[in-house]
């Protein structure tokens, strides 16, 4: 999956502040490595940064995205999440993490 670019989970971290972005990508980075370490078929394929500054994330799994935008929630309390499942027969799920200022 990883080779071919296939996901099933899709993260799109909208507004993130500047001041939380490093904290972001380490949460991200660290949170795949212990999934990884669980099971090696769970993993992050691709962390990226648009141009709208959006950040996509890519998962091998959908539960993996769905965990990934819990625990990015209970880190960063202020973080709305939208969690839109695909129809069947697709089993991509599209997870929207957006940030709030206070």
């Amino acid at each position: 999956m990883t080779q071919d670019h296939l996901f099933e989970g899709e993260l799109l971290i909208e507004e993130c502040p500047e001041r939380h972005e490093e904290e972001l990508l380490r949460l991200i980075h660290n949170f795949g490595k212990r999934a990884k370490e669980m099971d090696p078929q769970h993993r992050i394929i691709n962390i990226e940064k648009t141009d709208q500054e959006i950040y996509r994330v890519t998962t091998t799994e959908n539960q993996l995205a769905d965990r990934l935008a819990k625990k990015i929630k209970e880190v960063f309390n202020t973080v709305e999440i939208h969690l839109p499942h695909s129809k069947e027969p697709y089993k991509v799920d599209r997870i929207h993490v957006t940030f709030h200022s206070l």
